[in-house]
């Protein structure tokens, strides 16, 4: 019998990431560390405007990206990261 084709592998799903605490909880560590994180964006910036340009932009970046996943998971939307 002569095949048609390469054969498909089969993929594995992937198992469901949980969140081992409620997610109330893990929003507000998430809201504490934006927090920390624009607190240390500041500082840098107060020190001199041009000094850690790179440094200032991860933390600011950063503290972005945070704050939306703890607007995602206080209006209780699931995450698959």
């Amino acid at each position: 019998m002569a095949k048609s084709g390469p054969e498909t592998p089969k993929v594995k799903a992937r198992p469901r990431v949980t969140v081992s605490q409620p997610l109330a909880l893990y929003a507000g560590d998430l809201l504490e560390r934006t927090k920390e994180y624009f607190e240390a964006f500041n500082h840098l910036g107060s020190e001199s405007e041009k000094a850690h340009l790179f440094a200032r932009y991860f933390l600011f970046s950063h503290a972005l990206d945070v704050e939306l996943q703890q607007v995602v998971l206080d209006q209780g939307e699931a995450t698959d990261r």
